[in-house]
């Protein structure tokens, strides 16, 4: 069997370092054994196979690719974090690092013990297969496949599925379907299924966003990592912006990390967080219900086929966006004036009435409906100037304020998602434009 793979005795090591971790493992969760130390790694590369290993990567040129560091001691270090992930995806759970519950080592309190996700013992043709895949991947071209994971804050869904597939790569799922948070946590960052991550205390959100990507292979590590946490970033703000878009409601991202899941150099092998924001919450909550779904699946598509198109509203999902995370009101309605303003203003003469007139029959045919948006719009306008140019003590009633900053939200996110829905059907902006002028003079 041995010969058919491109490294022989790199199979062999491994196959005794992932034998022995099953075993070691299995002992722990029957409480035949009581480990000393409180980890999985420590567990793991205690091992005297996989010690064995270590020392033979150390030796063997052929698995240089996994080797970026050249100081021993630190390319010891990125070994033993490489041949550490792939043996605990092998196991059944690459994310989890601490034993839960957290035992007192040693003492005659401990009686059971419990290894959630650690369930896979070793059997040959199964490692064979593992190993297939991974030498694959070692020796060919084929891309990296990792997942982005948001904590989203503040964010509820009425289901009944257990996840929310939004489109082919992005999905939600509740936090107990998960292993992103353990069950054991006690509100502590550091029982977070998360090696890299360092912070305070952290509350587990109800629902995590999942987004499949790839990058190329020969990418990793010589992009810079700054930049890979970038395009991840920006990956993560489209999704957010896309459901913003189709509904209202203040939710926020707490922490977002980097998972791999095919193996990859260093510093990418392992799960890293790469950003933290803490837990949010607001009484404006999001929720997603039954009858969301579709459309909101239908929103992502047409997202997705058309956002390269030129005429495509992506100056007014920013300001719309960047409106529902402001905190200050007078800054929110001047966001969401400037969302309809990229959309439906086409000069510098007449903007009041003009963000009006074509806001309202664009919106609707009925004319009764185009003149209540018309003076809702004029007078949100007549706020957002007084605003911009400071004269904040033109604006008596705050109350008015609010409730004409929560209508020119409305008014954006309805005509946000129709302008992407008709740039769906095939028009451009002066198109669209044509078909306003005909509901002003049918």
């Amino acid at each position: 069997m041995t010969n058919s793979f491109n490294n022989p005795e790199f199979y062999k090591h491994l196959k005794a370092a992932t034998n022995e971790a099953s075993v070691l493992l299995q002992d722990i969760t029957s409480g035949k054994i009581i480990p000393k130390k409180g980890t999985i790694n420590d567990v793991i590369a205690g091992g005297s196979f996989f010690m064995s290993c270590e020392q033979f990567l150390m030796k063997d040129l052929s698995i240089e690719r996994l080797i970026t560091i050249q100081k021993p001691e630190e390319r010891l270090e990125e070994i033993r974090n490489t041949l550490l992930r792939y043996i605990k995806k092998y196991l059944g759970d690459p994310h989890l690092d601490i034993i839960p519950p957290l035992p007192i080592w040693g003492t005659d309190k401990m009686s059971s013990y419990s290894i959630d996700g650690f369930s896979k013992e070793f059997n040959e043709q199964t490692f064979n297969d593992y190993y297939a895949e991974y030498e694959q991947f070692l020796y060919s071209n084929l891309p990296i496949k990792y997942h982005i994971v948001v904590a989203l804050e503040n964010f509820f869904c009425d289901l009944s599925s257990t996840v929310i597939r939004l489109s082919n790569n992005t999905r939600i799922i509740p936090n107990r379907n998960t292993f992103y948070f353990g069950s054991t946590c006690k509100n502590n960052a550091e029982c977070m299924n998360v090696p890299s991550f360092k912070g305070g205390s952290f509350n587990p959100p109800f629902f995590w966003l999942e987004i499949d990507c790839e990058m190329e292979k020969e990418k990793v590590p010589s992009e810079l990592k700054e930049h890979i946490e970038q395009v991840s970033m920006e990956e993560v703000q489209k999704v957010l912006k896309i459901l913003r878009s189709y509904k209202e409601g203040d939710f926020r991202y707490s922490l977002v990390y980097w998972c791999p899941e095919t193996p990859c150099d260093p510093p990418y092998n392992n799960d890293v967080v790469f950003c933290y924001m803490g837990n949010y919450h607001n009484s404006n909550k999001y929720l997603l219900q039954e009858d969301d779904v579709k459309e909101c699946q239908i929103l992502f598509q047409k997202y997705t086929d058309n956002s390269n198109k030129k005429d495509f509203p992506h100056s007014a999902i920013y300001y719309l966006d960047k409106g529902v995370r402001e905190t200050d009101l007078n800054d929110r309605l001047v966001d969401y004036t400037a969302a309809l303003e990229s959309l439906f203003v086409d000069g510098k003469e007449g903007i009041a009435f003009q963000l009006a007139q074509k806001t309202a029959f664009f919106l609707e045919k009925d004319r009764q409906k185009c003149r209540e948006i018309f003076e809702d719009i004029k007078k949100a306008y007549g706020f957002s100037c007084n605003i911009i140019h400071g004269d904040y003590h033109k604006i008596k009633d705050e109350l008015e304020l609010n409730k004409y900053t929560e209508i020119t939200e409305g008014y954006a996110r309805r005509a946000i998602i129709k302008w992407i829905d008709m740039i769906d059907k095939g028009r451009n902006r002066q198109e669209i434009y044509n078909l306003i002028e005909e509901n002003l003079f049918p």
